[in-house]
């Protein structure tokens, strides 16, 4: 089974699913009644940050949030990573951890090791909280102004 983990929907009603066995992630375009392949190669890994979304390996992503200008944030539970769909350019990119389970440290994201985060939500201002499970964490993203 494919095994939908999380839902949530852009400000143009679109619904995107992540699938956690399926390494996938999907939009459904409701109005027209259409399903379009958006990341995940099917395969699970931790490869293709920064290139084409679709041929990126994911690794059971639980978490999924749309932020406040439609790029789609996972959080990619088994690469205890939080990665990026950028819908605009089509590209996986990699916001927050190295790949490798662990904790810390804080000040830089891309430097920052989780352990096997499952939940993310971005508000509106963009801010990125995301749910690290094993370490017992809310981390905090904020972009610099």
């Amino acid at each position: 089974s494919e095994r939908p983990a999380s839902i949530d929907f852009d400000s143009a009603g679109n619904l995107w699913l992540a699938l956690r066995e399926g390494n996938a992630v999907y939009k459904l375009d409701l109005k027209a009644g259409t399903i379009h392949h958006a990341a995940g190669n099917g395969k699970s890994g931790f490869t293709g940050n920064g290139g084409p979304a679709k041929e990126a390996m994911l690794s059971g992503p639980k978490g999924l949030s749309i932020g406040p200008n439609g790029n789609v944030y996972l959080a990619d539970t088994e690469s205890h990573s939080l990665r990026m769909i950028d819908v605009k350019k089509g590209t996986l990119e990699l916001i927050a951890g190295t790949g490798e389970k662990g904790d810390g440290p804080e000040n830089d994201p891309l430097q920052c090791k989780m352990a096997r985060p499952h939940g993310v939500f971005v508000d509106q201002d963009g801010s990125i909280f995301i749910g690290d499970s094993e370490t017992h964490r809310v981390r905090l993203i904020r972009l610099r102004k």
